[in-house]
C-alpha cells in the first residue's frame, strides 16, 4: 500500500512539474498572439493549467457526474494550452531571422538551379541557330523566337 501511495505522490508531482511549464508556455503563446498585457496572460493560463490539472487528476469522478460538459471543457482547455504552447515554442525555434534566411536560402538555391537550367537552354538553342538549323528573328518587344510563330509581328527584323 504504501508502494501505491508514493506512486501516486510522484505522479502528482511530475503532473504539476508539467503543468508549470506548460502554464509559462502558454502564457508566452498568449501574450504573444492574444493579450498585450503580461498579467492577462498570466491570468488566462494559471486558469486554464489549474483547470487542466484538476480535471487530470480527478477525470473519472468528474466524468461520471456529468461526461459531455466534462469532456468538452477538457478538450477545449487541452486544445487552447497545446495551442498557445506550440505557437511559443515554434516561435522560439525559428524565430524570424532563423525562418526567413531559411526561406530565403531554399527559394535562392531554387532559382539559381533555373537560372543555370535556363541558361542551359538558351545555349544549347543559340547553338541549334548558329548552325543554321532554324532563323531567328529579332522583336523589340518580343525576345529572340522562332519565325513561323510571330510572323505578323510588325517589329519583326530578320538577324
Amino acid at each position: 500500500m504504501k508502494v501505491l501511495t508514493s506512486i501516486r505522490k510522484l505522479l502528482v508531482t511530475c503532473a504539476l512539474a508539467l503543468a508549470m511549464v506548460s502554464f509559462y508556455a502558454t502564457a508566452q503563446g498568449l501574450h504573444e498572439y492574444v493579450f498585450t498585457q503580461m498579467w492577462q496572460a498570466l491570468l488566462v493560463s494559471a486558469a486554464i493549467q489549474t483547470a487542466l490539472f484538476i480535471l487530470n487528476l480527478k477525470l473519472i469522478y468528474f466524468f461520471t457526474i456529468n461526461p459531455r460538459v466534462v469532456l468538452v471543457l477538457w478538450v477545449t482547455m487541452l486544445v487552447s494550452s497545446s495551442l498557445f504552447s506550440f505557437v511559443f515554442i515554434s516561435n522560439e525555434i525559428y524565430n524570424t531571422s532563423l525562418y526567413y534566411s531559411d526561406a530565403e536560402r531554399i527559394m535562392d538555391e531554387f532559382t539559381i538551379k533555373k537560372c543555370y537550367q535556363y541558361q542551359d537552354y538558351l545555349d544549347k538553342y543559340l547553338d541549334y541557330t548558329k548552325r543554321g538549323y532554324g532563323r531567328i528573328l529579332q522583336c523589340s518587344i518580343c525576345q529572340p523566337i522562332f519565325r513561323k510563330q510571330y510572323r505578323n509581328c510588325p517589329n519583326n527584323r530578320q538577324l
